[in-house]
């Protein structure tokens, strides 16, 4: 019964995971020396934070 679940599980990741991207598209912005993204108010926020100078996250600011 767990080896039924587990596969009906992997199968529902599988098919959200390929559905996703036409159901809610990703839009990315980049804003500077703002605290508040300019986004809609409908829009769902899935990161914030500061950026390296290559685009990447960068997890703790420590030279402001």
């Amino acid at each position: 019964m767990s080896g039924a679940t587990l596969v009906a599980g992997a199968g529902l990741f599988a098919l959200l995971e390929w559905v996703r991207p036409s159901l809610w598209p990703v839009t990315t912005t980049n804003a500077r020396n703002t605290t508040h993204p300019n986004a809609p108010d409908s829009a769902w926020l899935l990161a914030d934070g500061p950026l390296s100078t290559h685009g990447r996250r960068v997890l703790d600011v420590t030279d402001c």
